[in-house]
C-alpha cells in the first residue's frame, strides 16, 4: 500500500514519557516469582513492548517460588514465558536492583543476558547465582576441613558444646566472606553484570537522565515480524 497510509511515530521527549515499571514486591515471600506474578508480568511486558513504552525493572527477588505444587502448576512453563517476553522486548529498558537478585531470577529479570539495556544497582545489593546456600558450593574444600577439624575435636576429648560454638563460628566466619567476596554489587560490576552503582537519594535522576537518554535514539514503529504468542 501507500506509505502516507502508516501512521506517524514522532520522537519522543523525556516530558513525553509514558514508562512501565515492572518490581518485586519483597513484603511477599522475600520477592520470589511465583507463577500469577510471572504470567502478570508477561501479559504486562508484552502490553509495553507491543506500544513502544519503555521499561524499567526494579529488582528484589530471592528467585522463582519453589515448592511441588508451584511445580505441578506450571511455574515452569510460566517462567519461561515471563522470560520470553523479556527477551522480546524491542523498547529501552534499564534495570535498578535494590536489594537481592538470586538464582534464575536474576540472570532472566532484564539483566545483560536477556538484552537489558542498562543495569544499575544500589550499594546494598546482593548479586549471586545463588544466595547465601550458594557457600556450600564455594567454600566446599574449607567446609569439609571444618567438619573434619570438628570431629577431631570431639574425639580428643573436648566438650561437645565448645566444640560445635567453634564449628559454628567457622562456618559463620565463611557466610561473612561469601557475602564480602561475593555477593556484592562491586563483584557484579567487575564482571560486567551491571553499569554502575547508584547512591541512595540519586536513582530517580540516574533513571530518568539514561531513559531519555535512551529513547532519543530510539524509533517508536509499529510491531512487526513473527512474535511469539503466549496463553
Amino acid at each position: 500500500g501507500d506509505h502516507r497510509d502508516l501512521p506517524s511515530f514522532p520522537t519522543l521527549r523525556s516530558s513525553d514519557l509514558v514508562t512501565g515499571f515492572v518490581a518485586n514486591n519483597s513484603a511477599v515471600s522475600s520477592g520470589q516469582i511465583d507463577i500469577a506474578a510471572a504470567r502478570k508480568g508477561t501479559r504486562f511486558i508484552r502490553f509495553c513492548n507491543l506500544y513502544n513504552i519503555p521499561l524499567i525493572f526494579l529488582e528484589d527477588t530471592t528467585g522463582f517460588l519453589p515448592g511441588v505444587s508451584q511445580e505441578h502448576n506450571g511455574i515452569v512453563l510460566e517462567g519461561r514465558r515471563f522470560l520470553d517476553s523479556i527477551i522480546d522486548v524491542r523498547t529501552p529498558r534499564i534495570t535498578l536492583i535494590l536489594r537481592n537478585a538470586f538464582g534464575g531470577a536474576y540472570a532472566s529479570f532484564n539483566s545483560y543476558f536477556t538484552g537489558a539495556s542498562m543495569v544499575f544497582a544500589l550499594p546494598i545489593a546482593r548479586i549471586a547465582v545463588m544466595g547465601p546456600a550458594g557457600r556450600e558450593y564455594v567454600y566446599k574444600d574449607e567446609i569439609v576441613a571444618i567438619q573434619k577439624q570438628h570431629a577431631a575435636r570431639l574425639k580428643q576429648g573436648a566438650k561437645p558444646e565448645e566444640a560445635n560454638q567453634e564449628r559454628d563460628a567457622a562456618l559463620a566466619k565463611l557466610s561473612q566472606k561469601y557475602e564480602r567476596e561475593l555477593m556484592n554489587p562491586k563483584e557484579a560490576l567487575s564482571l560486567g553484570s551491571v553499569s554502575a552503582i547508584v547512591m541512595p537519594g540519586t536513582s530517580r535522576r540516574v533513571l530518568a537522565q539514561n531513559l531519555s537518554y535512551l529513547m532519543s535514539h530510539y524509533t517508536p514503529s509499529a510491531m512487526g515480524g513473527v512474535q511469539r504468542e503466549f496463553e
